[in-house]
This record gives C-alpha cells, structure tokens and sequence, in this order.
C-alpha cells in the first residue's frame, strides 16, 4: 500500500479518481488551489486507487494523505 501525499496546504477543488481506479505514475489525480493558483497532483505511484482521504473543498495541510494506492 502506498500513499500519495500532499505536497503543499491548500483546498481540493477537483478528484478525477474513484476508489477501485487504475492509475499509472504521473497520472493527475486531483486538482490543489494554493494561493489562488490551480495547481495537479500526480500519482506517484502505479496501481489501484483504495481509499480516497480527501473530498471537494476540503482544505490539506502539506503532509497530509490525500489517498491509498494498492501498488502490489
């Protein structure tokens, strides 16, 4: 299992992923407004998408984790 994290505070102003999604590395898997600019968030990772931690106009803190990949 692999987490993908957030690399900066902001609000979640897209998901483009459900749970039980393929994602390949590089793939966007929702969308970060910080400091008024939009900005992707990529999968770091290759597998299936477990969990989803975050939902629209939530705000993250850097660190936190935005979702659980399956990457075996």
């Amino acid at each position: 299992m692999a987490n993908i994290i957030s690399q900066m505070p902001g609000k979640i102003v897209e998901v483009t992923i459900k749970v039980g999604d393929k994602v390949t590395k590089g793939q966007q898997v929702c969308m970060i407004e910080a400091m008024k600019m939009q900005m992707p968030i990529m999968s770091t990772y290759e597998g299936v998408v477990k969990d989803i931690k975050i939902q629209v106009g939530q705000g993250v803190k850097k660190g936190d984790i935005l979702m659980e990949i399956d990457n075996a």
